[in-house]
């Protein structure tokens, strides 16, 4: 039978192996484990096990070493296909519209950079595909207009009501000239003068 002096420096022992990890467990916490990511999660998967105090500090010892050697893997190279993908992806951004902004994408594809130039990309079709939507409400707005002219010509609208109509198409046609302004400066080469 186990004395209570025994269970006590049990207990006393389990709580010191807790701490310990608690500790270990804040200068993981500290460290930028970019390109370690197998040794992190390792390590992450037993700072909960008070039985794994002495192997989370070695791996952990280890981990700051190859940190501060400098000899972290450099980021995943993409294959062929994934850059092929995102040549595709510009080529066919560029089809839609010649003047599009894409010489920093391709820097950084020829840099390496395909995380970066992926999201890049990512916000610039967003942006276009925006830009596209608006374009086609500016036309919309404009489409009205016109027929609510048609209509006043025809007799069709008293003046007054053609007057509340066209100041409310107005204000519509000038926020998405605004919109439009504002994603032309992200996406084209060229600067546009402010249209209104």
């Amino acid at each position: 039978m186990t004395s209570i002096d025994e269970l006590e420096q049990l207990v006393n022992d389990y709580e010191q192996k807790i701490n310990e990890l608690k500790r270990l467990e804040n200068v993981f916490n500290g460290l930028n484990t970019k390109g370690f990511e197998e040794d992190a999660l390792s390590i992450k998967r037993q700072l909960k096990d008070p039985k794994a105090v002495e192997q989370v500090r070695r791996e952990i010892d280890a981990l700051q070493q190859k940190i501060n050697s400098g000899n972290q893997k450099p980021e995943a190279t993409v294959s062929n296909d994934g850059i092929k993908n995102l040549r595709d992806r510009l080529t066919n951004l560029q089809s839609k519209n010649a003047d599009i902004l894409v010489d920093d994408i391709e820097k950084k594809i020829s840099n390496g950079k395909t995380k970066e130039a992926s999201r890049l990309l990512d916000e610039r079709e967003k942006s276009f595909n925006k830009f596209s939507m608006l374009s086609e409400d500016l036309q919309n707005v404009k489409s009205k207009i016109r027929k609510l002219t048609d209509r006043v010509a025809d007799g069709e609208l008293d003046s007054e009501a053609y007057k509340r109509a066209l100041d409310d198409f107005e204000v519509q046609k000038k926020e998405v000239e605004e919109q439009l302004w504002k994603l032309r400066n992200k996406l084209f080469k060229d600067d546009y003068e402010k249209p209104f």
